[in-house]
């Protein structure tokens, strides 16, 4: 009873704290360590799943690997459609951080074609989230990497609609937060200033901390593009709780701040934010934004 109290507990931490917290990473190290048996169940891979989100939103890129490699072998043995997608899923999203975007796309891939809208309610119910969500929202910013704008706006808006079908909230704030940062990345102010408008609203009203956090970097960059000094102020204190609820998107949070000092043109600013992401780069182990 305890293992799934413990993966509640995770789970809900994760949404409202962030997946890196410390509540929801101690709550899924304690589901695992309550594990008795060596054989497959459910509640095992559901710790293991929580266990990697913590560690890919954390500084641990490596061991967030290992993770989804143990999912992986994990789904296989099991056969069960949702923990593979689940686990291809990850193993994707590692290889993106790592900026192997060729890789990354095959997995995500995987997860977008064997996804079926009926198994929504187990994804929520034992990951809380969505995977045909997640999968298209690091799919669209996985394709624009590679070039392929066209694909990545329409896997982008897919997302989005799917996460508006099923009605979650936090799939939809989600969908939303994705999409803003897609847009900065293709210099549309607007449209992710619209994206990261619905985000925060969404994360106002049922407590996302970290959709709070990403809505308001994309905001603040879109608001700097288009010649606003404030746009700074957004950015700022998210440079300091992304720390605390997801050390892993500090890079993230970084190159927005970098990119919104240098084209209002304060020089001295942007160097030490560009110095500030070297480090945030070396420690995360994020290598996406490279080049």
């Amino acid at each position: 009873q305890e293992i799934e109290l413990q993966l509640g507990i995770g789970m809900a931490a994760a949404a409202i704290d962030g997946y890196s917290s410390r509540e929801s990473t101690q709550a899924f190290i304690r589901a695992t360590e309550l594990q008795a048996s060596p054989s497959f169940h459910g509640s095992a891979f559901a710790a293991l799943w929580g266990r990697w989100s913590s560690s890919s939103s954390g500084a641990d890129r490596p061991g967030a690997r290992l993770l989804a490699r143990q999912m992986i072998r994990q789904a296989r043995r099991s056969g069960d459609p949702v923990y593979i997608q689940q686990s291809r899923f990850a193993y994707g999203v590692c290889l993106f951080w790592e900026g192997r975007f060729a890789a990354a796309r095959s997995h995500l891939e995987f997860v977008r074609q064997s996804y079926r809208r009926e198994q929504h309610a187990r994804h929520i119910a034992e990951f809380g989230e969505d995977a045909g969500v997640t999968s298209a929202m690091y799919l669209s910013w996985t394709l624009w990497f590679l070039g392929d704008t066209e694909r990545a706006i329409k896997r982008c808006t897919q997302g989005i609609k799917l996460a508006q079908t099923v009605a979650h909230s936090f799939s939809e704030a989600y969908a939303h937060t994705c999409a803003a940062f897609l847009y900065c990345r293709m210099r549309l102010p607007e449209t992710a200033l619209e994206h990261a408008n619905c985000a925060r609203r969404l994360a106002d009203t049922h407590g996302y901390a970290l959709w709070q956090i990403g809505s308001e970097v994309t905001r603040g960059w879109a608001m700097a593009q288009l010649g606003q000094n404030e746009g700074i102020a957004h950015i700022e204190p998210c440079v300091a709780a992304v720390r605390e609820v997801m050390l892993g998107g500090l890079l993230s949070t970084l190159g927005p701040l970098l990119e919104s000092n240098l084209i209002l043109g304060h020089v001295t600013a942007a160097q030490e934010a560009y110095a500030e992401a070297c480090a945030a780069q070396a420690m995360t182990q994020d290598h996406h934004l490279d080049a």
